[in-house]
């Protein structure tokens, strides 16, 4: 990832007090950079007008974010693509935080939620504050999705109830 560059030269700064508080922050506009999940079969290329790399605790954010999500097993396939107003990257946990209005395109169909993080260690997104899946045939609604990255199965749940949906090839 592109970012541990960075994050090596703060652990080597960080052995130096006398470097002032502005080197250990780096503002970076009109930035992208790219993710995988640990078997390197997703690529999340995350594109950014501001992004806010702290040293010192190995955190990136950004605001606002527009993510395309690759099969990285077949070329130039994207999966789905994401928009957002901001999120927050963990360096030292490998994990992704993304929040605001939500919005993900995956073929014609639509995920409208708040919050989403992906753990890229197992590959789980996870959809949290109440979500809209819109297809052309229906509109679902619930409290809460998760998936792998591919979001290829969604497990959906709305109080006590659950639900799974699954895409196939071909289908809308």
């Amino acid at each position: 990832m592109l970012f541990y560059d960075y994050f090596f030269i703060s652990e080597e700064q960080e052995r130096h007090p006398q470097q002032e508080h502005s080197e250990e922050l780096m503002l970076l506009e009109n930035t992208s950079f790219e993710l995988y999940n640990d078997n390197k079969t997703r690529k999340w290329v995350l594109e950014s007008d501001n992004f806010s790399i702290d040293r010192t605790t190995g955190k990136i954010q950004f605001s606002p974010v527009k993510i395309d999500v690759y099969d990285s097993t077949r070329e130039n396939n994207v999966i789905y693509y994401l928009w957002a107003g901001s999120g927050d990257y963990y360096l030292d946990r490998e994990f992704l935080q993304i929040e605001g209005d939500i919005e993900i395109h995956h073929g014609d169909n639509i995920i409208k939620t708040q919050k989403i993080t992906w753990n890229q260690e197992d590959d789980t997104l996870q959809g949290r504050g109440g979500f809209v899946f819109e297809t052309p045939r229906f509109v679902m609604t619930g409290r809460e999705f998760k998936s792998d990255s591919s979001l290829e199965e969604l497990e959906i749940t709305g109080g006590d109830k659950r639900a799974n949906f699954k895409f196939k090839e071909g289908t809308e």
